[in-house]
This record gives C-alpha cells, sequence and structure tokens, in this order.
C-alpha cells in the first residue's frame, strides 16, 4: 500500500470512529453495508455516501436545502426540489 491509499485508509477509518456508516465490496461487487469492519486488505472500503436534497432554479441556478423555509416560498420563486439518487457504483 502506498502513501495515497493509506491517507484514504485512514480517512475511512477515522469516519467510522466518527460514528459514519461504512460499506465494502469485493473484487468491484457490489456494496454492502460494513456495520462492524474487519478492515481485511482485500476488501474496498468507502464512506457510505448520502443523497443531498436541493433546489434548482428553471436557469439552472442550485440553492442549499436549507435556504429556504418551505415549499410555498420555493414555488413563488419558481424553484424545484430535486433529491439525488445514488448509484450503488
Amino acid at each position: 500500500m502506498n502513501r495515497k491509499d493509506t491517507i484514504k485508509c485512514i480517512e475511512i477509518m477515522q469516519a467510522y470512529v466518527d460514528g459514519a456508516d461504512i460499506e465494502c465490496r469485493v473484487d468491484g461487487g457490489a456494496w454492502r453495508s460494513a456495520s462492524a469492519p474487519i478492515w481485511d486488505h482485500v476488501l474496498t472500503y468507502r464512506i457510505k455516501p448520502t443523497a443531498r436534497d436541493f433546489w434548482i432554479s428553471d436557469e439552472s441556478e442550485i440553492y442549499d436545502h436549507e435556504e429556504y423555509e418551505n415549499m410555498a416560498e420555493c414555488e413563488r420563486d419558481g424553484l424545484f426540489l430535486v433529491r439525488e439518487v445514488l448509484d450503488s457504483e
């Protein structure tokens, strides 16, 4: 393992210590929850991605979900709520 890979592993392990959900897979297979990771060198690990909610205008401007208080305010300003869909890749 080189220095860059070691840094990435440490980041994932620290995220686990901090309470993040971790996933693992073997040889490019499907990602699976690793609720108690064994940190096996045969597996690939990652921090489980989280979907984002955001508002987008008809002019393709993007706003954080927290910037608007309610749906009526967003509809008045011509914004559309978008929920990101995460692929398992």
